[in-house]
């Protein structure tokens, strides 16, 4: 089948698990550990009215697993398996509502958060000799297979969740739900070569999917039945908090090329002098946001500018005023930077 950048990338990246736990940042997992998961396991976003979502079930789990942190990985699952994985599938429901008496009011999933449970479960398997996450995880990644990856307009795609986002006109996708650096992982736990594929089809779409002054690729990109590219009506038409990540991805997977992080530096840079503006940009009219990006904006910037540059990157330290999102996506620069520092 198909190889993902040579013949030990799958076992190399499968094997970041295995290896010793990442050390510590100071505070930074204890912090975020502190401010956002609950004693029961549950990854709070209090941005959203204190709601859960498998997203952010994922990466906390993520972040127990590259930090070592057995009891919270135990405690994050236990909770994620209860309130969330409760569909007929084994994937997990997006959202779960506290509020409500009827805590998940919506049973459809999203791709980003089953990609990160069974990859963080695969990981926490070999780093913890545990078995049942190994299995809870092929489980994972197999109905990921079956349910979300489909070919649309001659390409293989990532559908965000398992419904809702097909039509006549085609498909909605989401390009920062492309975990790359999880997709050999997900190949050693099914093999397939519907997964190298996806990856490719990816890159691609990246390559293509450029809009507005600076060539951004959108949070949400339309494709239709002939493989035209187009920004849907239905999202935001914006580069904004869901791409952010698509840059932190390709870094962390060794996929980063001058020419892809081009545009994304391009736009930084534009506003890096300005602070209190540019945190999204509309990329019809070329608008841009009349605020500042947050702490974790400037964290993947900081690390798109060192991988360009090929110098170390050093994270922010996470402080009060930075949210669940912006707080995760510091502690996600700091594991990409040491997985990108062993090539």
């Amino acid at each position: 089948m198909p190889t993902f950048k040579g013949a030990l990338v799958g076992f190399l990246v499968f094997a970041f698990s295995a290896a010793p736990a990442i050390a510590e940042p100071p505070g930074a997992w204890r912090t975020f550990k502190s401010r956002f998961v609950s004693p029961e396991g549950r990854v709070i976003d209090y941005k959203q009215g204190g709601i859960s979502h498998s997203e952010g079930q994922g990466y906390g789990l993520l972040f127990a697993a590259a930090f070592g942190d057995r009891a919270a990985f135990e405690r994050i699952w236990q909770w994620t398996h209860a309130n969330l994985q409760v569909r007929k599938d084994a994937l997990l429901a997006w959202k779960w509502v506290p509020s409500t008496a009827n805590h998940v009011p919506d049973l459809n999933d999203a791709a980003d958060g089953d990609i990160l449970a069974a990859w963080a479960l695969a990981q926490a398997g070999q780093a913890f000799h545990e078995p049942r996450w190994s299995v809870a995880a092929k489980r994972i990644a197999e109905d990921i297979r079956r349910e979300l990856i489909r070919s649309e307009g001659g390409r293989m795609v990532l559908v965000p969740g398992t419904s809702g986002f097909a039509s006549d006109k085609g498909v909605v996708i989401n390009l920062s739900y492309w975990i790359f650096p999880a997709f050999p992982t997900l190949n050693a736990l099914d093999p397939s070569p519907q997964w190298a594929a996806l990856e490719k089809s990816g890159l691609t779409l990246l390559d293509k999917a450029r809009f507005g002054q600076w060539k951004l690729p959108p949070d949400w990109l339309g494709i239709s039945p002939e493989g035209k590219l187009f920004l849907p009506a239905c999202h935001p038409q914006r580069f904004s908090y869901d791409a952010i990540r698509i840059s932190l991805y390709l870094i962390w997977a060794g996929d980063e090329s001058p020419a892809r992080l081009k545009p994304y530096l391009s736009f930084w840079n534009e506003f890096a002098k300005v602070p209190f503006v540019g945190a999204w940009t509309n990329l019809n009219d070329d608008s841009i946001a009349s605020y500042g990006p947050p702490a974790g904006f400037r964290a993947v910037r900081a690390l798109a500018m060192a991988s360009q540059a090929k110098l170390p990157y050093r994270p922010p330290r996470l402080s009060a005023k930075d949210d669940y999102y912006s707080s995760a996506l510091i502690l996600l620069t700091e594991i990409a930077a040491r997985e990108r520092s062993k090539r």
